[in-house]
């Protein structure tokens, strides 16, 4: 947001019971928070998510897609509510969809599985004991052979014949 813009919006806050901040480094902030105004940044959507905050994303319009790609991929799953820059004429949308989501209330379910780092582990896990996912093949013996121009005999290798 350019800065005109954000020290508009500051000066029309002032005396309401609202806080804004430029950007968060702590959970408490964001978990206290009942709204989420944002841009669609990757992270800031996942923790939102993960809080199961209600969520107004303003994407950024460039230098990519990427944002507003992301913010339409969030919205088709109901995680978020998606206003695009162009809708803030008249100012009262903006407000709008604002009092809808304090309205509607926190998230109920998220559609995500948000335990990536368990199944991670757990497929780490089977990795290291592939005796629990498939048996192990038996190695009988090693071998020298040449790979690639029979003539080239510096291009030897070991290998290991499975049973």
């Amino acid at each position: 947001m350019e800065h005109e813009q954000r020290e508009s919006l500051w000066r029309q806050a002032e005396g309401l019971p609202v806080r804004m901040l430029r950007y968060v480094t702590n959970w408490a902030f964001m978990n206290a928070a009942d709204l989420v105004v944002t841009m669609a940044g990757y992270g800031t959507l996942l923790d939102a998510i993960r809080l199961r905050k209600r969520i107004l994303v303003i994407p950024r319009e460039g230098p990519s897609a990427e944002q507003r790609l992301r913010a339409e991929a969030f919205s088709r799953l109901g995680l978020v509510q998606v206003i695009r820059p162009e809708q803030f004429s008249p100012a009262s949308d903006l407000a709008k969809a604002i009092l809808d989501n304090l309205d509607a209330g926190p998230l109920t379910s998220v559609p995500l599985s948000m335990d990536g780092l368990t199944q991670a582990i757990h497929h780490m896990r089977s990795l290291l004991q592939p005796d629990t996912v498939q048996p192990r093949s038996r190695a009988v013996g090693i071998t020298r052979c040449r790979r690639g121009d029979e003539a080239d005999s510096s291009r030897l290798s070991s290998i290991i014949c499975f049973r």
